[in-house]
């Protein structure tokens, strides 16, 4: 019965997976009345497909609240795609768009096996959650600097999707009290945010500026997914701080810092 319910939850993922795909080059490629008018819609369609593909109850069950927190994976990451891309014009989003269809039937596949079988945290699909998780913020993160948008607008976005990608990361992989996931997401987001602050007058390019942010989030990430595992040592935290280091340091020394005469 279990292999049955996983070959259609494939097939529904891999449905979904083109629609999306679809949905991103039509979007991308719209002209900016009509971008305009499916903005919002980037958000809903894969909102409304993920609760098929997981088989949600709307409006959400208290009782299942950890599972609907996997929910904002695949809305920020969709959304974020679509605006970075549209921002960008690159000749090669039919490319993307069918890379976007295998990287979001692998997300599907995983969210379907998270709500099926709550394994180690070790499981191969908490990992490739983590790794989406990484890339999502990125790609908002690099958005907002290629915007260059208000200061004051561009902090408040990047504590909102700071505050939901550590959310969800908080109160799916530690089960923590909702009270405790809303605490230390604020915090974690309050830092990014902060963070953000200071690189909005560095002299460095979106993707930079973007890949920076991607650390601190990776640092923070790491290290509140610890202290929740209750594994949080020193050697972790020192292991955490020399590997956000050393990737600061290989990516600030590749930068041209100053215009060549």
């Amino acid at each position: 019965m279990t292999t049955q319910v996983q070959q259609v939850q494939r097939k529904e993922s891999l449905a979904l997976a083109i629609i999306l795909s679809l949905g991103l080059l039509v979007y991308t490629t719209s002209d900016a009345q009509l971008a305009i008018w499916l903005a919002v819609p980037m958000f809903v369609i894969p909102l409304l497909g993920s609760l098929w593909v997981l088989k949600l109850p709307f409006p959400p069950d208290p009782k299942r609240l950890e599972l609907y927190a996997l929910l904002i994976q695949p809305v920020l990451l969709y959304s974020g795609t679509a605006y970075f891309l549209r921002q960008a014009s690159s000749p090669l989003l039919p490319v993307v768009g069918f890379f976007g269809m295998i990287v979001f039937y692998l997300l599907f596949i995983s969210l379907s096996a998270l709500e099926l079988y709550r394994r180690l945290p070790n499981h191969v699909g908490r990992i490739i959650l983590n790794v989406f998780s990484l890339v999502t913020g990125y790609i908002y993160y690099s958005y907002l600097f290629q915007l260059d948008v208000h200061l004051a607008l561009g902090v408040g976005i990047a504590f909102i999707v700071s505050f939901l990608l550590f959310f969800q990361s908080i109160f799916w992989w530690s089960s923590a009290h909702i009270s405790y996931s809303v605490l230390y997401a604020c915090l974690a987001a309050f830092l990014l945010s902060m963070l953000f602050f200071c690189l909005f007058f560095w002299p460095l390019g979106y993707l930079v500026t973007g890949f920076v942010m991607l650390i601190g989030q990776y640092f923070l990430t790491g290290i509140i997914q610890q202290y929740f595992k209750k594994n949080l040592t020193r050697a972790v935290v020192i292991e955490h701080a020399v590997v956000s280091l050393g990737m600061l340091a290989i990516i600030l020394l590749q930068v041209r810092w100053l215009p060549s005469l």
